[in-house]
């Protein structure tokens, strides 16, 4: 940059948006291990950025989550919720984010 006359430019440039892959990171209130008792409530907050926004995906055993569960997304945290738990909740959950940058994955053991 600086003094001078315009000048021709010999190749196409392609202007992008600056990308960031998913960064997930757990509420202090969350461990990797948390153990709760029938009739309580399981909550795992996680906090999430990426560039794009990244999707958020939660599993159960690698399977759907169970019926009772409620996820609750903001800009910048994913939360999911089930309460008045039961001995069938058990399990590993996991939040994938993923975005065009690449994914992350967290997982949580609840027993």
């Amino acid at each position: 940059a600086g003094v001078g006359e315009p000048g021709e430019v010999t190749d196409v440039i392609e202007v992008k948006d600056r990308t960031a892959a998913p960064d997930i990171s757990l509420d202090a209130s969350v461990r990797d291990r948390i153990v709760v008792h029938a009739g309580g409530v399981i909550r795992i907050i996680a906090y999430v950025s990426g560039k794009p926004s990244p999707e958020i995906f939660w599993s159960r055993d690698e399977r759907a989550l169970p019926e009772e569960a409620t996820i609750e997304t903001t800009a910048i945290s994913s939360s999911m919720v089930i309460k008045k738990c039961q001995r069938k909740h058990q399990g590993i959950y996991t939040l994938l984010a993923k975005n065009a940058s690449g994914e992350r994955k967290k997982t949580i053991i609840v027993d």
